[in-house]
């Protein structure tokens, strides 16, 4: 092995190093704002609060795609037919205001 070759595999590695460095950084930003946008959404506006609060209840990730434009004030809901997801049905959905925060839980019952 010359001083030339090694040269090139000790540049290549440096060179690879700053790269990966750098992919770690801008994944690790990409990371942060998807979280901040999660929690934003969760705890600053009431249709992701209502989403929020039927997943802790049915622990079923498509209470994520239920259609919320109704509940954007903190109310109580009353659901007429009641929402169905796997065996637990929601019947009653209360929203409060905690200054920025919107908490909602939701009333569920089992099958």
């Amino acid at each position: 092995m010359t001083i030339k070759s090694f040269l090139i595999i000790l540049i290549i590695l440096i060179i690879g190093i700053v790269l990966l460095k750098a992919l770690r950084a801008l994944l690790s930003i990409i990371l942060t704002i998807l979280l901040l946008y999660f929690c934003y959404y969760t705890f600053l506006t009431y249709p992701g609060a209502v989403k929020f609060s039927v997943f802790r209840s049915t622990l079923d990730f498509s209470s994520y795609k239920i259609k919320t434009e109704d509940y954007n004030k903190p109310i109580n809901y009353i659901l007429n037919p009641p929402l169905e997801l796997k065996d637990i049905s929601i019947t009653e959905i209360e929203c409060n205001e905690y200054g920025p925060i919107k908490i909602c839980d939701a009333s569920s019952e089992e099958k």
